[in-house]
């Protein structure tokens, strides 16, 4: 998959229209990594990109396309939103503690999701 050299915004929307991205595009429909259902062989990258987020305590994955492998995350979340995110793998939420809005609306789980021991508070 070529990546795109222009530094266009990520051309997402969620349904209503209402949600954009703010990440740079990275394919040729406009995509960047984290809404392209194809990484190829970009899934370090795709890694990287997560990783930076969860660091940052940035929980915001509306839309995001996460690949094959499993996503896992635990421990104290706050705004959490993967409204309209597509699990391609499976994903763990286990002794995740999601505080002040957790939004998983119109979320895609296509392996196992397993939410044992988690709180959902606010």
């Amino acid at each position: 998959m070529e990546s795109k050299s222009e530094s266009a915004q990520c051309s997402w929307k969620g349904r209503s229209g209402d949600r954009v991205c703010s990440e740079a595009a990275w394919t040729d429909k406009g995509l960047c990594i984290l809404h392209a259902q194809d990484k190829g062989e970009a899934i370090p990258l795709f890694e990287q990109l997560v990783t930076n987020k969860l660091s940052k305590r940035d929980y915001v994955f509306a839309g995001v396309v996460f690949p094959e492998g499993t996503f896992t995350l635990f421990g104290d979340v706050n705004q959490a939103d993967f409204s309209e995110a597509t699990f391609q793998g499976p994903a763990s939420f286990r002794n995740t503690k999601f505080s002040n809005n957790a939004n998983f609306s119109l979320a895609e789980f296509r392996a196992n999701a397993w939410f044992s021991d988690a709180e959902f508070a606010g």
